[in-house]
């Protein structure tokens, strides 16, 4: 709810909803799905316990939080990730048709048109309410069967279909061919701003690093403050970071010029939450303006979370790497 605020008053009006729902006993026919989006990741086993676990539950901050670490660490990734939840592209679904029971992994890998299969769901019904496990990318020897559905990604307009190869194809395509580089080469990032998703990024970026790794944090938070905040979602991974917290206005040139800033590899603009101002990718745009007139080095990429799919355009002439935009992967995520 963007009109309650972000995180404890938003979720608060969520966490009431689904208390009503859950309550509730007098459906016309069965209990509906419950979807909800909850922004404050200490709010997800609240949520939980609300729902009295009759709930999908998007939880926003661990979602965008994956996603902006996976777009800096993978080039591209973030076109991919808008493609997908695109609902005019390529999308994520699950049928459930009888013809695909009975067969294996494998052959359905063979013979589905126009999809990419990628893992199997599992529907669990309790007291006339029903979740689903999800199996991705199981194994070849893997037998469909009823009740499971299938989870593929493909083309809205195009319809699935079995064709009628049902067994492996003749020709083969030599592993590795172009070769994959294996060495990690981010070791020193920035984190511009601060909002509910940080603590998920942080995290994030412990848990894909192979070696040490040094984390700045600039906001406009209280350096005490941001560190005790942080420590609150520590994990065994987050040991190998070393945190440096500052508290310093985020769109002035005087607190790069004294941030060494070519020094980073990865530099991440947050949506800043702390901002007093209406327009969040406002201000991000502001801090793009003062990181371009910045001596970055070569290396350093460049990866912008903003609100507003709108503001993409302003993106363009200011060496922005991945763009990640909040709205456009809550709403769909809820959606779909």
């Amino acid at each position: 709810n963007y009109q309650a605020g972000s995180g404890r008053a938003a979720d608060n009006q969520v966490l009431r909803l689904l208390t009503l729902l859950a309550q509730r006993t007098s459906w016309r026919d069965r209990p509906p799905s419950v979807v909800a989006e909850i922004a404050d990741v200490r709010n997800h086993e609240l949520a939980e316990i609300a729902s009295a676990g009759r709930l999908f539950l998007v939880k926003s901050s661990r979602l965008l939080g994956k996603l902006l670490v996976q777009s800096a660490i993978h080039p591209g990734l973030s076109e991919v990730y808008r493609q997908l939840f695109d609902f005019s592209s390529h999308a994520l679904r699950v049928s459930f048709q009888p013809r695909y029971h009975g067969h294996t992994i494998g052959a359905l890998h063979r013979c589905l048109e126009g999809a990419i299969l990628l893992g199997v769901v599992s529907p669990e019904f309790n007291a006339g309410w029903v979740s689903y496990q999800a199996r991705l990318n199981p194994p070849d020897d893997h037998v469909v069967t009823a009740p499971e559905g299938i989870v593929y990604l493909s083309d809205r307009e195009r319809p699935l279909l079995m064709a009628a190869q049902t067994s492996p194809p003749t020709t083969t395509i030599a592993a590795n061919a172009v070769g994959v580089a294996t060495e990690q080469n981010w070791r020193n990032v920035l984190l511009i701003g601060w909002n509910n998703e940080i603590h998920d990024v942080i995290r994030e970026f412990a848990e894909q690093a192979d070696e040490a790794i040094a984390i700045t944090v600039l906001s406009a938070l209280d350096e005490e403050q941001a560190r005790q905040q942080i420590a609150q979602f520590a994990t065994a991974a987050m040991d190998a970071v070393t945190l440096t917290c500052v508290q310093a206005a985020t769109d002035i040139r005087a607190t790069y010029d004294h941030l060494a800033i070519s020094g980073f590899d990865l530099i991440v603009v947050l949506a800043d939450q702390l901002i007093d101002d209406n327009d969040i990718d406002a201000n991000t745009l502001r801090v793009l303006l003062q990181l371009s007139q910045q001596p970055l080095a070569a290396r350093t990429r460049r990866i912008v979370q903003l609100q507003d799919a709108a503001s993409r355009e302003l993106m363009r002439g200011l060496a922005v790497d991945e763009v990640i935009v909040s709205r456009d992967v809550i709403s769909a995520q809820l959606a779909q």
